[in-house]
């Protein structure tokens, strides 16, 4: 059996060029959409991360162990890996860049001097609860401040 596409021509007989799709006002574009939806998906995963990130710290204070300070150590590398890998690919203004990564570059400068300094209280034995707490809130504002 054998389908018919038919002849491609409007039925006034015009020409064969097909109409193009329209979109309504106010909706996205097709680019808009899936920028949006990639945008989605990694404000989803960024704000996961923070939650483990959190817990994580919640953790450390309780425990203060080196394990769970390595464990603290892996999740802040692995936000700021995101952060840096998929947020700046996404700006779309070039003469803005050099200022947002320069400033991710002096905030994780401060976000590896905190953690430095609090895994070598840690080691040490000498960090107490209040300590380590006011170190991880300092970190998640830090980190905060990258993706505001």
């Amino acid at each position: 059996m054998k389908v018919s596409r038919g002849s491609g021509k409007t039925p006034e007989g015009g020409g064969s060029k097909p109409s193009p799709v329209s979109r309504k006002e106010g909706e996205p574009s097709f680019v808009e959409a899936i920028t949006e939806a990639k945008q989605g998906a990694v404000n989803r995963d960024r704000d996961e991360l923070v939650t483990r990130i959190e817990e994580q710290a919640r953790t450390l204070v309780k425990t203060r162990t080196v394990t769970e300070m390595t464990k603290y150590r892996e999740l802040i590398a692995e936000f700021m890996k995101k952060v840096v890998g998929e947020s700046f690919e996404m700006k779309e203004i070039p003469s803005a860049r050099y200022v947002e990564n320069n400033k991710v570059f002096v905030v994780a400068q401060k976000i590896q001097e905190t953690l430095l300094d609090l895994a070598e209280k840690i080691r040490a034995g000498t960090a107490e609860a209040l300590a380590i707490t006011a170190a991880t809130s300092e970190i998640r504002g830090l980190l905060l401040d990258i993706v505001t």
